[in-house]
């Protein structure tokens, strides 16, 4: 999960104040989406037209919030404010480096003991009567972003105006297996979150990781029909909603998260 830097002064400044109540609102979640999506500040003419209207995004230009660029629009000095794609990857590099040494220094005091204990066995004369053998189930560490995603899910069920959820650990395992086992990306699982969570029968449905990996592929298929019905440009559609990192020349990605365009 990233977050967005804010000043406490922006409603106050004078680029602001003029604005309406909803341009207002549209920069705001312009920067969101940016922010959850790694855009860099770019938002696409498709993904506008989702968030606002063109009049607001024409506010926002004209007080130079944003700029208009070939495709869609790009806000203003978000570089200078906000983490970039390049930052945000990079902390996450940093982190799975930090979480793989955690597990290289584990396996290699699991190594240790157990030469201990082979040279302590050794050293016993007097007949013994062996010990049953317990079997050592090494602890999971799980990646940060299942704790992210699982802490995404809550909130998202906090925004639709239930209390929010405690992230226990099964909540973390059930994302973890979702990503290991069921093979699901990072990307379907947000996006499937935002799609259940988004309509009106499935958010009373979904509130916990464990229904939402029960019900993953009716979810797929529910979201399938939808955007097929709203969205003709599949491919297009899923380039600038789930970012450059889908390859949408790659059929099998698309069939997974439920899209063929």
């Amino acid at each position: 999960m990233t977050w967005i830097r804010l000043d406490d002064n922006l409603p106050d400044h004078p680029k602001v104040l003029g604005l309406s109540d909803k341009a207002f609102r549209l920069y705001i979640s312009a920067m969101c989406y940016s922010s959850r999506y790694l855009t860099d500040g770019f938002i696409s003419f498709v993904v506008g037209d989702r968030i606002g209207s063109r009049s607001q995004f024409d506010e926002l230009t004209k007080a130079t919030l944003i700029i208009s660029v070939e495709g869609g629009w790009q806000i203003e000095n978000y570089d200078e404010y906000q983490s970039t794609k390049a930052e945000v990857e990079m902390a996450k590099a940093k982190t799975r480096e930090r979480v793989q040494k955690w597990r290289d220094k584990n396996k290699s005091n699991d190594v240790s003991n157990s030469v201990s204990n082979d040279v302590s066995n050794a050293l016993v004369t007097a007949p013994h009567t062996p010990t049953p053998t317990h079997t050592h189930t090494p602890n999971i560490v799980s990646d940060p972003v299942h704790k992210e995603l699982a802490d995404y899910l809550a909130k998202r069920i906090e925004d639709n105006g239930s209390k929010l959820p405690t992230v226990t650990e099964s909540w973390i395992k059930e994302i973890r297996l979702m990503i290991e086992r069921d093979g699901r990306t990072v990307e379907q699982i947000r996006y499937i979150i935002d799609w259940c969570q988004d309509d009106s029968f499935w958010r009373s449905n979904i509130l916990s990781p464990s229904k939402l990996r029960a019900k993953f592929d009716q979810l797929r298929l529910n979201a399938e029909k939808e955007t097929t019905r709203k969205i003709p440009q599949g491919e297009i559609f899923l380039t600038e909603f789930l970012g450059s990192t889908l390859n949408i020349t790659d059929t099998t990605t698309i069939a997974q998260l439920g899209y063929e365009g």
